[in-house]
């Protein structure tokens, strides 16, 4: 169990945390942009990278886990007006992203680092889209379609809903990491299984309306035609050059977003009952941590347990569930060890098999299990592998 973290509610405001998140969220890469724009030179793309995966995961390591939580403001709704107003910051920052990348006079690796930089940033479009597909209403509904358009992923809230929600912690999970998975592996699986997934229940869900799955109905269709349109207005303002670019920007969000699904249940399974279904989703199927910064950038979505508990609850009030598996790092320190895989494997897959007891049947492991796998099981004491 982790130990018992200071609250510090009542000393600072909860609106005045998220103002903070806000303004670095969209300060940070404006301000970087700026400098590439203003021809500040090679080294200014890498403010956005270098502040969001080396000074965050140093400053959560200084600062170590604090819970800011607004228990009592669940029906506040300035929390989602913070939401509706970071959207267009990031849609600011796309647009000058690619028009930096065609304009500015920097070497091409030079601004194919910009443009990665921004789309890590503009991945939090998808964790604003997560927020607002949660919940119900017209307005909620289009408001995840816009977010999610920013960044060419409106086919990400249908499949999180309908088949990540009920699947995860099993193989029947795109989005459940398995134990010794690379994110490059797992971003191959998960990018495809989104995108089928999204547009099978989007179909399904048409067909028992009685209308065509490519019907202007169609949630999917209607982000992506927004996206498209996006696009197209910028190719006839910045040129054919423009679309590479926008490519790189909109991949490199969809791999973010793909890195924190990575982290979540890495290597945790949801056993099976001797009825032959799954257990129900309990905390041990998820990774959390109250890392203080990168919760307030990320929308408390570190307290993944809870949020898995209570699907509807809103952002804010999100609760730090610390009896569960626990990551050593907030979200951004931990995209740092999944790009390294042997360095990932080296701190999570001891953890995964700390996490369960050493219960086997608790590991999402497809295949048989490596031999470094099955030295963790015989170091935990519990015994041979079994399935």
């Amino acid at each position: 169990m982790a130990a018992s973290k200071p609250g510090i509610e009542s000393r600072i405001p909860s609106y005045i945390v998220r103002l903070v998140g806000l303004a670095i969220n969209a300060g940070v890469p404006l301000a970087a942009l700026y400098a590439i724009l203003s021809g500040a030179g090679w080294w200014s793309v890498f403010l956005v990278p270098a502040f969001f995966l080396i000074a965050v995961p140093l400053i959560d390591l200084v600062v170590g886990e604090r819970c800011f939580e607004a228990r009592e403001q669940e029906e506040d709704r300035v929390f989602d007006l913070f939401l509706y107003v970071q959207v267009p910051f990031h849609f600011l920052v796309y647009v000058g992203a690619v028009y930096a990348a065609v304009t500015v006079d920097l070497p091409l690796w030079a601004r194919i680092v910009a443009v990665v930089g921004f789309g890590l940033v503009n991945g939090q479009c998808t964790l604003i889209g997560h927020e607002f597909a949660h919940k119900t209403g017209k307005l909620k509904r289009l408001s995840a379609q816009v977010s999610l358009a920013v960044v060419g992923m409106g086919h990400f809230m249908l499949e999180h809903v309908r088949g990540h929600h009920i699947h995860v912690a099993t193989p029947e999970d795109c989005a459940s990491a398995r134990l010794g998975e690379s994110i490059y592996a797992f971003a191959l699986r998960d990018m495809v299984g989104e995108i089928a997934g999204g547009n099978a229940h989007e179909a399904q869900r048409l067909r028992k309306n009685g209308k065509s799955a490519f019907s202007a109905q169609n949630r999917i269709l209607q982000s992506y035609a927004l996206t498209l349109a996006t696009a197209a207005i910028l190719v006839v303002a910045f040129g054919w050059a423009v679309l590479p670019w926008i490519v790189l920007h909109h991949v490199s969000a969809w791999f973010t977003l793909t890195l924190f699904t990575y982290i979540e249940h890495y290597g945790l399974l949801r056993a099976e009952m001797p009825n032959g279904r799954r257990e129900p989703v309990q905390r041990v199927h998820t990774w959390n941590t109250d890392a203080m910064v990168s919760n307030m950038l990320l929308l408390n979505v570190q307290r993944h347990s809870d949020h898995h508990a209570k699907p509807m609850k809103p952002y804010q009030s999100l609760r730090d569930e610390d009896d569960g598996p626990r990551l050593p790092s907030g979200y951004f320190g931990m995209i740092v060890l999944a790009l390294i895989p042997p360095l990932w494997r080296l701190v999570m897959d001891t953890r995964a098999v700390e996490a369960v007891g050493g219960n086997s049947a608790r590991l999402h492991i497809v295949g048989p299990p490596s031999r470094r796998i099955l030295r963790l099981l015989s170091h935990s004491g519990v015994g041979a592998f079994e399935r």
